[in-house]
């Protein structure tokens, strides 16, 4: 992560699905963005991804998985503000996840419990009852030097095992342990969960211009976007069994 503005010397970006189609989208979307330094965007590719889950796909990053990092998923947006907030923690050896709180939350949702300090005791889905959590993980983590490798040596440990079906939590869930996880939590600022063309068609009009106005313009700023695609040799699902 480049600086405290919010933008980065180097984007991860791992496809799956209809790799090819969504890279050349990338490809046409990074002429039009105004960076204000220099910025590499790595497409890695994850083939398994119809037999894998998000943990896998973090594996096959794990060779950038060193010093200030952060995980967004790709069906989560979220509010600049509240993206900044998340991103530009700096505290060594920490951890932090975006969460929601809810007073009533679905048994398959990421749940957090946290103590009066926010920091996060546990993280998990089933394994958590409802009732005990205090919000939903929303799909964002920021992981500082220290925190990124442990959580690296999780996943590499978990895969390694054949634990590829889940989702990256699961190697969050040791950070916690460690007393190095805490929470940013929405507080009423918007975020979205788009996972179908019915959620972005259903999207609040009011809302999607809340968010796209909050989105920095760097006008003078030098479009130095370099894309490399780096075509992994992912590992069979087989020798994980």
């Amino acid at each position: 992560m480049a600086s405290a503005t919010g933008l980065f010397s180097q984007i991860v970006i791992i496809l799956g699905p209809y790799y090819e189609t969504v890279l050349e989208t990338i490809q046409g979307l990074a002429s039009s963005i105004s960076w204000t330094s220099k910025t590499e965007i790595l497409c890695l590719r994850n083939r398994d991804f119809a037999r894998t889950n998000s943990i896998y796909s973090i594996y096959l990053a794990r060779d950038f998985l060193e010093g200030d990092v952060l995980i967004h998923d790709s069906d989560v947006l979220v509010a600049h503000p509240l993206f900044e907030t998340v991103a530009t923690k700096r505290v060594p050896n920490s951890a932090w996840v975006l969460a929601e709180k809810m007073p009533s939350i679905p048994e398959d949702e990421t749940k957090v419990v946290t103590n009066s300090d926010d920091q996060v005791i546990q993280i998990g889905e089933r394994d958590i009852p409802s009732k005990t959590a205090q919000g939903r993980f929303i799909g964002l983590s920021h992981f500082s030097s220290g925190a990124t490798e442990l959580f690296r040596d999780e996943i590499m440990s978990l895969v390694g095992r054949g634990v590829i079906g889940t989702y990256y939590t699961a190697a969050i869930k040791l950070l916690a342990e460690h007393k190095m996880l805490f929470t940013v939590w929405s507080d009423g600022r918007p975020w979205f969960e788009i996972d179908t063309l019915d959620d972005l068609r259903s999207l609040d009009p009011e809302a999607k211009e809340q968010i796209t106005q909050q989105i920095p313009h760097h006008k003078n700023a030098r479009v130095r976007a370099i894309i490399r695609t780096l075509e992994q040799d992912n590992r069979s699902h087989n020798e994980f069994a």
